[in-house]
This record gives structure tokens, C-alpha cells and sequence, in this order.
């Protein structure tokens, strides 16, 4: 099991999919808003933490 764990990790990280996935959430939170009527919409995300790829 955790050999599987650090497969998936390492094969996130080496593709950014921690970044892609923040920007899709970017995207969908901002539709959903102006959807909802909300004009000014500033949406602040968070990068992954700097050890998030780290595979030890």
C-alpha cells in the first residue's frame, strides 16, 4: 500500500497536477459565483506546500 502511495505522489508531482487542480477550482469557484450574480470576484488560492512533492 505504500509503495502504491508514493507511486500516485510521485506521479502527481512530476505532472503539477496539484497545480492544475488549484487553477480547475480557480475556474469552477469564479462560474459558480458570477452564476450566483457576484460581479468583482477575487479568488486567493494557496500553492502546495513546499514538501507536498517531497517523497521520503
Amino acid at each position: 500500500m505504500r509503495e502504491a502511495s508514493l507511486k500516485i505522489r510521485k506521479e502527481a508531482c512530476a505532472n503539477h497536477i496539484l497545480e492544475e487542480t488549484n487553477s480547475n477550482a480557480e475556474v469552477l469557484i469564479n462560474d459558480i459565483l458570477s452564476k450566483a450574480g457576484f460581479k468583482t470576484i477575487q479568488i486567493d488560492t494557496q500553492a502546495p506546500q513546499s514538501n507536498a512533492c517531497s517523497v521520503a
